[in-house]
């Protein structure tokens, strides 16, 4: 984690081992940042560890809303998930999520979590 305000926002960092399921295709699946983006998003909610205990649910991708791949990630790019809590109302909270290499933004949207205590 590179920084993190509990109930606000995130920055994490990734870096994805080559995993060469296609020669032809060398690129990092989309569907594992959308993973990676959902996992820090949920981090968000994590209270400090100050702060009393509070059960909290597993949680669930619930939407993905204008979620845009503007390029493929590269194995070994070092990879910066940003997540910025947006709304929360009741058990589900949406999230302006981006994923970038330095300042090239790769992939930017919208994520719902369901089903958080």
């Amino acid at each position: 984690l590179q920084e993190r305000r509990p109930g606000e926002r995130i920055v994490a960092l990734a870096t994805f081992a080559p995993a060469p399921l296609n020669p032809d295709w060398p690129w990092i699946p989309e569907g594992l940042i959308l993973e990676a983006l959902t996992q820090v998003s949920g981090l968000v909610l994590v209270p400090e560890r100050s702060e009393p205990e509070v059960k909290r649910g597993g949680g669930f991708l619930a939407a993905v809303s204008q979620l845009r791949f503007l390029r493929p990630l590269e194995p070994k790019e070092r990879l910066i998930l940003k997540s910025r809590l947006d709304l929360r109302l009741g058990s589900a909270a949406r999230f302006r999520v981006e994923a970038c290499v330095e300042a090239d933004v790769l992939a930017e949207g919208i994520l719902t979590l369901g089903g958080i205590f």
